[in-house]
């Protein structure tokens, strides 16, 4: 806004006689209604130019308030989140040491478990050769009791033939005895045409009666 000016009001003789004093208060008046009218206008001016920055400073501090509170929350969030995290990737890892016990274990087992399969087989091996070597020796065992029951077979049979051929020949010792006891009798009756040869016979044929007579007997077998 522009100064307005001031009119003097006219003197009472309608002249145009001024007062020196009047015209030097005038011009100081003058003066300062101005200085004040441009400070005024200049604190019109500067005075939004400076507030609507702090308001839109304010705004601006406002809106990163609620953003650091928002990110404050967020961060709570996070780090509640972290937490859980933390606490799951423990568990995890105590999953995965139980993990590796129980393959450990798992491992262990089937080891065991394959040497006593091969233990097993082995054994079973063993059991097979030793069931052959048994059918083998219990084959010749009894190939040696046919024989030997064979060859007891064939003993008996000759021991009956022998004891039967014993009993024929000590069955002869009596004979023999009296053919010779008739030589000696006949010797005796005629000495003069006996010789001596002969007397050796019925001697021979004495002998021969009497062993005959002592055979051993064999005892009966059955």
């Amino acid at each position: 806004m522009e100064p307005s000016t001031t009119l003097l009001p006219p003197t009472a003789s309608g002249s145009a006689t001024h007062d020196p004093n009047l015209e030097v208060s005038e011009a100081t008046r003058r003066r300062s209604r101005p200085a004040i009218t441009h400070f005024a206008v200049l604190a019109s001016v500067i005075l939004p130019l400076t507030f609507v920055p702090y308001l839109l400073a304010r705004r601006r501090v406002s809106a990163l308030g609620q953003r650091v509170k928002h990110l404050e929350t967020h961060l709570q969030s996070i780090h509640k989140d972290l937490s859980r995290l933390t606490k799951l990737e423990t568990s995890l890892q105590a999953i995965q040491r139980d993990l590796r016990f129980i393959t450990n274990e798992s491992n262990s087992a089937m080891e065991d478990q394959r040497r006593t399969m091969t233990s097993l087989h082995e054994v079973m091996m063993e059991t097979d050769e030793i069931r052959l070597q048994a059918q083998e020796t219990a084959a010749s065992q009894k190939a040696i009791m046919d024989t030997t029951q064979s060859d007891l077979q064939r003993l008996l049979e000759e021991a009956r033939h022998a004891r039967a051929q014993g009993e024929a020949i000590r069955a002869l010792g009596p004979s023999l005895a009296d053919v010779a006891a008739f030589m000696y009798e006949v010797e005796l009756l005629m000495p003069v045409t006996s010789k001596a040869n002969e007397k050796d016979r019925v001697e021979e044929l004495r002998s021969v009666a009497f062993r005959l007579q002592n055979l051993p007997r064999q005892p009966v077998r059955q």
